[in-house]
């Protein structure tokens, strides 16, 4: 991601957020819509955007660390950059979350408003002057550059806009946009896969860490395979399997040798919530999604590797409301229903601040539901129920749709982004939805399983609103008087009941991502996985 990045975004025109790290490199200004930078040297007319949140004066608040590009949430300039206002004053740093609230540091509480961008001029970086750093609110040219210094564009960046009769000046350290065709021309082109080196894979032997280690087999790679306790049952001369627990830091240092890729799958799937939930069962999610995940970043710089491949989740987007065809611009909420989301959103964050232009670079998968016609937790779950006989009636309207990621989708999507974690690759610092891209109701979903092994599709429905006060009474009972878990929790509940699905269409146009495997034929294969499984066992 170049430091300033624009996107097309929606029709409507909006100021969607401007984000930076804490030490004064910025990532972005203005994702605006309908605006699109190509052009060498760039100079907008006046142009209004609205700010759709208040601004709060909170000079106490803490420091923080940006929100990756296209998934953030938040924004700051930092101690470096003091913007010079021509009309009022603003004596702080600004900071900007886009929910809750915006902050602004300094003596202002003010009102959402427009945003007038009056002039965006494109500079030599040769030909930068003392003024053009009085103009912007830097001391010196030394300080200038302490931002200056981390783009990787010839020009730097002199914006100058208008909020609530404030005129501000800045000067940012750039590269043009990222999707625009002007800047993909200057991207590096994807390595190839032969490219990777030597891959480790963290969860091994989960479903989707197998099918990433037999395809990086396949690609003729060389793979290391971390894995905790269950057996990884796959042999291969490029194959070496290790022992070790990712919320272990010394486990990892010893694997991590010599890795040039390493893909991140360990999680645990924590799907419970709440505000009784025991310490003990939040504690041990923390362990392994985000101590583990800061322990695998910690573990690749230490081994000097190249690219880190984060699977993260859909659900660090989602909150139980209505979301059809997300993209990767949403926030991440305030509040989750899950731990395992909870987690998800935090370590996800931690990687993609990780990214470094000097050093590793990062990028994160973010799937639904992963199945596929072998051992795995989606399908092996409900063809237990179904075939207990726990399928009497559906829950929730059959209009709420939900997306899916076969793992041969799935593993092509982490494939692509880490041959796009080149030094200026296209992926670099981002999250991508990767999907099957076919919507339905997860009944539907699950239709030909249900008929084909023999059952009748339920015609009876079950409201979500009728079962959510139970779902939440029954978590609570287990965390608080002991009794079984509940079979659906109100974070699954949401996930069958509420529509939430994600556009493929960043990983489409960025990394060529196109789903090979269509549910249609994955669900046929699946159907003769549970035949044969079923047969086996009677």
């Amino acid at each position: 991601m170049g430091s300033l990045a624009w996107a097309k975004a929606r029709k409507s025109a909006d100021l969607r957020h401007i984000d930076c790290e804490a030490n004064g490199r910025i990532h972005s200004l203005f994702r605006l819509a309908e605006f699109w930078h190509t052009t060498p040297s760039c100079s907008l007319a006046s142009r209004r955007y609205l700010l759709d949140q208040p601004l709060e004066a909170d000079p106490a608040a803490r420091r923080q660390r940006a929100d990756p590009p296209y998934g953030s949430s938040r924004v700051q300039f930092s101690k470096h950059l003091r913007p010079r206002v021509q009309s009022g004053e603003i004596t702080t740093s600004i900071r900007i979350w886009q929910q809750p609230r915006v902050k602004v540091g300094g003596r202002y509480s003010l009102p959402p408003g427009e945003i007038e961008v009056l002039s965006i001029e494109a500079i030599p970086r040769d030909a930068i002057t003392e003024d053009h750093a009085r103009e912007s609110g830097f001391a010196d040219l030394e300080s200038l550059f302490e931002v200056a210094q981390h783009g990787r564009g010839e020009n730097v960046f002199l914006v100058s806009f208008v909020y609530h009769s404030l005129t501000v000046a800045c000067i940012l350290s750039a590269s043009p946009p990222s999707m625009g065709a002007t800047e993909m021309e200057t991207r590096t082109q994807p390595i190839a896969i032969s490219e990777l080196g030597v891959c480790l894979v963290t969860g091994a032997a989960g479903f989707l860490g197998r099918n990433l280690v037999r395809r990086l087999l396949d690609e003729g790679l060389q793979v290391r395979a971390l894995i905790r306790k269950t057996p990884l049952l796959i042999e291969d001369e490029n194959l070496q399997s290790v022992r070790g627990d990712v919320s272990n830091a010394d486990d990892l240092l010893s694997a991590f040798g010599g890795v040039d890729t390493v893909f991140h799958t360990a999680a645990l799937i924590s799907l419970l919530g709440g505000s009784t939930m025991r310490k003990s069962y939040r504690d041990a999610a923390w362990r392994v999604n985000v101590t583990g995940t800061e322990n695998v970043i910690e573990a690749c710089a230490s081994a000097r590797a190249k690219r880190l491949i984060y699977t993260s989740s859909v659900d660090v987007c989602f909150e139980g409301k209505p979301l059809p065809n997300m993209n990767e611009s949403l926030p991440y909420p305030t509040r989750f229903k899950s731990v395992y989301a909870e987690t998800k959103a935090v370590a996800e964050q931690r990687v993609l601040e990780a990214d470094s232009e000097s050093g590793l670079r990062t990028c994160a998968i973010r799937p639904d539901g992963i199945y596929g016609a072998e051992p795995n937790d989606m399908i092996d779950r409900f063809v237990e129920i179904l075939m207990a006989g726990g399928l009497v009636a559906r829950i929730g309207s059959i209009s709420a749709l939900q997306d899916n990621s076969h793992v041969t989708n799935l593993v092509d999507g982490h494939l692509l982004a880490a041959q796009h974690l080149a030094l200026n690759g296209v992926a670099c610092g981002q999250a991508y939805f990767i999907a099957d891209d076919e919507p339905m109701n997860s009944f539907e979903f699950f239709r030909p399983l249900i008929e084909g092994l023999g059952h009748r599709f339920p015609e009876r429905e079950i409201p979500a609103w009728l079962l959510r006060p139970l779902t939440h009474a029954w978590q609570a009972a287990h965390f608080t008087l002991g009794v079984p878990k509940p079979m659906l929790s109100p974070h699954e509940l949401d996930k069958v009941c509420v529509t939430h699905y994600a556009s493929i269409d960043k990983a489409r146009k960025e990394l060529g991502y196109v789903p090979r495997k269509s549910v249609a034929e994955a669900m046929q294969e699946c159907l003769k996985y549970c035949e044969s499984t079923l047969q086996s066992r009677s």
